[in-house]
């Protein structure tokens, strides 16, 4: 007989209790081992997706991959050449007392976008507000970041002028 992950000696049936599962669903075990179960965990952590995962600090700082944001901006943490040992920052800093919201422009699934005036630049702009607590939308606001932040103008692109975090969204100020 099998034991469990736990050392204790395990039935080779195991029927389910789970609510997304139908009732009395029964899951024979009797051709996995444990060493299976240890492969397919360490596959699992090797998928995972480091671009969802995030920390805020306690001075209020949103901490996702190379990405720095505050209320008072953004600071990209980007490493420079192996030679030069060291990185380098870039920063943008703009924040929600710049702005003055006007209307809604659109809404997607991640994200509701509205036309602001920038009072330091006078000029108007689009605030894409993003909320960071959908795995999802952490994955796309870091493929955006990324592309955003490293590009310099584009004729293709539109302009990044900043972004910052505030009340659990993130916002991005564009062109």
């Amino acid at each position: 007989e099998e034991s469990s992950l736990d050392g204790e000696p395990s039935s080779n049936v195991v029927e389910s209790k789970d609510a997304f599962v139908s009732p009395g669903f029964k899951l024979d075990l009797s051709r996995i081992n444990r060493k299976d179960i240890k492969a397919l965990a360490d596959l699992s952590d090797q998928n995972s997706d480091p671009s969802a995962s995030f920390e805020i600090t306690d001075s209020g700082t949103y901490r996702q991959g190379v990405f720095r944001l505050n209320k008072h901006g953004i600071r990209v943490e980007t490493k420079q050449d192996s030679r030069s040992g060291g990185s380098s920052t870039k920063r943008t800093s703009i924040k929600s007392d710049d702005l003055v919201l006007l209307r809604v422009l659109g809404r997607g699934s991640c994200a509701v976008v509205y036309k602001c005036y920038n009072k330091a630049s006078t000029q108007f702009v689009a605030l894409k507000l993003i909320n960071i607590f959908e795995q999802e939308k952490r994955r796309q606001l870091a493929k955006e970041l990324k592309t955003l932040t490293s590009v310099t103008k584009n004729e293709f692109l539109i302009d990044f002028y900043g972004a910052y975090f505030e009340e659990g969204s993130i916002s991005l100020v564009l062109e």
